[in-house]
Formats: structure tokens, C-alpha cells, sequence
């Protein structure tokens, strides 16, 4: 008996909730069945833009640059390790990098 109210309460407040939620609403004198696709009608899509090519070459959407520009940019982003310093040279030995010596006072 109890039960039964509650369920038919919900049951009510279910189908209410259903019927209030928003609807699609379309510009006057627009109906869905002649623009299912709203607003894109008559296009299945939006417009495809072509790519524009300078030189020859595509360019990038996103970059606005050829392909040989964009390679360099990627290879610049790169990590190179160990860096590319330059070694010092005392009397012919390199230069220990962290302690400042040459292989002799380092093995001392």
C-alpha cells in the first residue's frame, strides 16, 4: 500500500522531469524535418577549408608553417644530452667537469 503511492510518486515525478527538459529549439519557420542537421543545413558537415600552400609546400593549421620549418622547431624542442659544451683542455688532458682537474690530480 505504502509502497505502491511511492512508486507511483516517483513513477509521476519521473515522467514530469522527462517532459520538462529542454528542447531543441529551431529559428522561426525552421522545422526539424527540413534541417535535421541544424545549423548546418544543406551540409552534411562545416565547410572544409582547403590548406594553403606556399612555395609549394602545405602549411601547417596550427603552426602556420611549411614542413621543413616545422621539423626544425620539433628538433629544436628536443633535449640533447649530455649538452654539447665545450670541453677545456690543460696541457693537453681534458678537464674533469664536475671536480675542475685534470685526469692526474683526479686519480691523486
Amino acid at each position: 500500500d505504502q509502497e505502491d503511492k511511492m512508486l507511483s510518486f516517483v513513477l509521476a515525478a519521473l515522467i514530469g522531469v522527462a517532459a520538462a527538459r529542454p528542447q531543441a529549439v529551431l529559428p522561426a519557420g525552421l522545422s526539424a524535418a527540413a534541417c535535421p542537421n541544424y545549423p548546418f543545413c544543406g551540409f552534411e558537415t562545416p565547410a572544409d577549408f582547403p590548406t594553403p600552400v606556399v612555395n609549394g609546400e602545405p602549411i601547417a593549421p596550427i603552426l602556420n608553417t611549411n614542413p621543413a620549418q616545422t621539423r626544425f622547431y620539433q628538433q629544436s624542442q628536443l633535449v640533447t644530452a649530455p649538452a654539447d659544451f665545450p670541453v677545456p683542455v690543460i696541457n693537453g688532458q681534458n678537464v674533469a667537469p664536475g671536480l675542475n682537474t685534470v685526469p692526474a690530480q683526479t686519480a691523486a
